[in-house]
């Protein structure tokens, strides 16, 4: 049966390459995510024209959803993804309807059952999907393969992101297909690591804190000294989203100000 998960890599703009998946053959094919507008021809030619019949989106991002309404002319395949989603989706189209899923909903297809869960944390409403009868997770940006996924403004949350983990933890999960990066075929050790990397960026910031006031870009340039510019926004991003998650917690608060510092409170407890 893994045999009917076909992976489609396609290029990126200013970010890695995205992975889409096409599950299944015959006329009641699945696509996961979709790639940019301009890959839209590519995505078909490889899926062999009419064969998809529906389209699961696992959040808003352009390189996972703006392809949606140009696959979907070409091969009438209806399109699905979280309310929270749609909004921002449907700015990329100029007509084509988005279907609402959310979680605990089943799909049938062909080759089995997906179940759609709820896994915000990347953004408010992203979805992942799991092939029950396989063991695979469709991941998104939940969990990508060879690094980290960024959790922060505008509509990320490190504590819904966590949460999302630990949800994984109680799936049987065979293995891994991410939106970016390499199938994961360890998933429990990943999402261990996942874990215990957003631990440790945490507690970067509060040390960083304990020294001194200090802005995102400050903190930016004392966890991450050397950093390619194209990682500088989802650091940026990422830090934020902390920060956020740590001023929930009355660990610390940010000082009023042109440049918007922030400084240590306490543990919080």
């Amino acid at each position: 049966m893994r045999d009917l998960v076909k992976k489609i890599t396609l290029p990126g703009r200013a970010s890695y390459p995205v992975n889409i998946y096409l599950l299944g053959e015959g006329e009641d094919a699945l696509l996961i995510d979709t790639g940019y507008r301009e890959t839209a021809r590519e995505v078909v030619e490889q899926a062999a024209g009419g064969r998809i019949s529906r389209i699961l989106i696992t959040h808003y991002h352009p390189d996972h959803s703006q392809a949606g309404e140009a696959i979907a002319r070409e091969t009438g395949a209806e399109i699905f993804a979280h309310p929270e989603e749609i909004p921002t989706i449907k700015q990329w189209f100029e007509e084509t309807e988005v279907k609402t899923v959310a979680d605990g909903e089943i799909i049938k297809f062909a080759g089995g059952e997906i179940q759609v869960l709820g896994t915000p944390g990347h953004t408010r409403g992203h979805l992942a999907y799991f092939w029950k009868e396989e063991k695979i997770l469709f991941s998104g940006d939940l969990v990508v393969g060879g690094s980290t996924t960024w959790v922060g403004p505008p509509d990320g949350d490190v504590r819904d992101y966590l949460a999302s983990l630990d949800r994984l933890k109680g799936l049987e999960i065979a293995q891994i297909f991410p939106g970016h990066g390499q199938e994961i075929r360890h998933p429990r050790k990943k999402i261990a690591t996942l874990i215990r990397h957003r631990h440790m960026r945490e507690q970067q910031i509060l040390v960083h804190l304990k020294r001194a006031e200090l802005t995102i870009p400050e903190l930016v340039q004392e966890i991450y000294p050397i950093l390619e510019e194209r990682f500088r926004l989802p650091a940026l991003l990422t830090v934020a989203g902390h920060l956020h998650k740590l001023e929930s917690e009355g660990k610390v608060e940010m000082i009023p100000g042109e440049e918007n510092r922030y400084r240590f409170l306490g543990s919080g407890d």
